[in-house]
């Protein structure tokens, strides 16, 4: 339950935060910290704080895959809290449906990262 919580509550919380996260040149991201060039996932806490205003052009910038990782997000949490409240199993059943493309999600996530390091 606690885990559907974290997934759910990053969308209100984004739309409650936008000055702290967006207006800042802080970054918490340790690859980019220690690389100096960002990572596949960087940009998506501003991306998300964008699109929670509605600013969907400004979340694009930011990370154009952001409403795939929304959506992910979403459908996790929603699972969860399911099988947290209803005792199911959908979980299990999830993953067992998308483990056979975890090998393509992978290599998309690292050509994805490797275009972005060498252009971002």
């Amino acid at each position: 339950m606690i885990s559907s919580c974290v997934l759910l509550g990053a969308f209100p919380l984004a739309w409650l935060l936008p000055s702290a996260v967006v207006h800042t040149d802080f970054s918490i991201c340790f690859f980019r910290t220690v690389v100096g060039k960002p990572c596949p996932l960087c940009g998506l806490t501003r991306a998300f704080v964008h699109a929670a205003h509605g600013q969907f052009d400004l979340a694009c910038n930011y990370h154009p895959f952001w409403y795939v990782i929304a959506t992910i997000m979403l459908v996790l949490g929603v699972v969860l809290a399911v099988d947290a409240i209803a005792g199911t199993d959908a979980w299990g059943r999830l993953a067992s449906a998308v483990r056979p493309w975890w090998p393509a999600i992978i290599l998309v996530i690292v050509i994805y990262g490797v275009v972005r390091l060498f252009t971002g």
